[in-house]
């Protein structure tokens, strides 16, 4: 072969490799593609498993469409994104995608406050991520680590070590100070967050639900419209709350030796068993078990509007169940009502000791984490009850969002019991 031949061979040989590196490497996936993850490629698309979702990216010259915050299955020619009414991704056009966070943080400088205000923030800031396209993470080290409860379900809440940028005055959001909120509300409403907001790590204080406050005339006003399960605050916790949390090993245990291993198995928390243990402090079992929040008012103003007669409270739920064979538990900071109540319906009332103060706030300390843990068990097993009955405090809202109950959910309303359902 002659030079001139050799040279031309040698020429072609690297216009192909160069085409071909071109179709395969023209976008850096190794930004999107953390080393643990998964991925095949089907139907011209690169699938990949990403801490737990699928993201389909379409190979182009021109662009990348990503589909984030959505478990992405392929079958046939169909894509299907759960949930179906979620906000697509907007189709962002780039050559290298780097991923950028929107992260709940809650340290013990934050005003994130108790435990049920704790969860209004931390499910608006997920659903906020969902809506500007940044993935979620969540940052809550005080008063005690949050995984020792809950462990990420749907989406990889934790953060990876080095994955975010450090918080600072300029990334940072509080929405916890009236002024704060103001700030943050006119921003949300006068166009793009990803414009208004461009670090690529944004941390967002918030101690409460401001979705019906920033949802109703923004930026996003359209897909929030298409996105229905937005506009009814119970669906919309439910929802988020499921995909971010499950109980971690922990807390099953926790639940298992109080309410028994059936009893769990028949709430969904528990694979089936021939034979489940009965060992633990009460076998509720198929026994049903009937359940009230009652605590303290949290000021002395709102005593009529909180509390309720504790004889007619214990009618009440007994008239729900059977004194024989149904169980009763009440979660309640009063000391006075958990006398009675013990009383009242003797050892079909669960104890399991808990010294609950649910007006505690974030500190760093043992009591306060302990104190946090009797909140997080007791709302955990509110969410498991079979009748529910609730005061207008967060801790019980939320345990009714949380759980699955359709029917015999009722609150405590000036002194009243009323049915939720009507």
């Amino acid at each position: 072969m002659s030079k001139v031949s050799l040279s031309m061979f040698l020429v072609t040989i690297a216009t192909i490799v160069y085409v071909l590196s071109r179709c395969v490497t023209t976008h850096n996936y190794s930004a999107m593609i953390h080393p643990s993850d998964t991925y095949e490629e089907k139907h011209g698309s690169l699938y990949v498993r990403q801490s737990g979702y699928f993201q389909s990216i379409i190979r182009s010259e021109l662009n990348i469409t990503r589909i984030v915050h959505s478990e992405v299955w392929h079958t046939r020619n169909e894509l299907f994104v759960y949930p179906e009414d979620a906000p697509t991704s907007t189709g962002e056009t780039s050559k290298k995608i780097k991923p950028i966070f929107l992260v709940y943080y809650c340290n013990s400088n934050a005003r994130c406050s108790n435990w049920g205000e704790s969860q209004e923030g931390l499910t608006f800031v997920y659903s906020l991520s969902r809506l500007v396209d940044r993935h979620f993470k969540m940052i809550m080290p005080n008063p005690c680590n949050l995984s020792q409860y809950f462990t990420p379900n749907k989406v990889p809440w934790a953060p990876l070590k080095g994955e975010l940028t450090p918080p600072t005055e300029n990334n940072t959001i509080d929405t916890t100070t009236d002024q704060g909120k103001r700030d943050f509300i006119a921003n949300i409403q006068a166009g793009d967050f990803n414009v208004k907001y461009r670090h690529d790590t944004v941390y967002i204080r918030a101690n409460r639900d401001l979705q019906d406050t920033i949802f109703g005339d923004t930026f996003y006003a359209k897909r929030i419209q298409d996105w229905k399960v937005t506009m009814n605050a119970r669906i919309r916790f439910h929802l988020a709350w499921h995909e971010l949390m499950r109980p971690s090993t922990e807390m099953i245990s926790s639940l298992k030796h109080i309410l028994g291993e059936s009893f769990l198995i028949r709430k969904g928390l528990l694979p089936p068993s021939e034979n489940p243990r009965r060992d633990s402090m009460y076998d509720v079992a198929d026994s049903q078990l009937v359940c009230a929040h009652v605590p303290k008012p949290l000021h002395t103003e709102e005593e009529n509007v909180q509390t309720v007669d504790i004889k007619a409270l214990h009618n009440f739920m007994s008239s729900k169940g059977q004194l024989g064979s149904s169980h009763f538990f009440i979660a309640t900071d009063d000391r006075n009502i958990f006398v009675q109540s013990k009383h009242f319906f003797q050892n079909h009332l669960i104890d399991y000791g808990a010294k609950t103060l649910h007006k505690y706030y974030l500190q760093n300390s043992m009591s306060a984490c302990d104190r946090l843990t009797d909140v997080v068990t007791d709302q955990m097993i509110l969410s498991l009850c079979d009748v529910l009955i609730v005061s207008h405090s967060l801790v019980g809202r939320l345990a009714y969002f949380m759980s699955n109950i359709t029917q015999s959910v009722f609150l405590i309303d000036n002194g009243h019991i009323k049915s939720l359902n009507t």
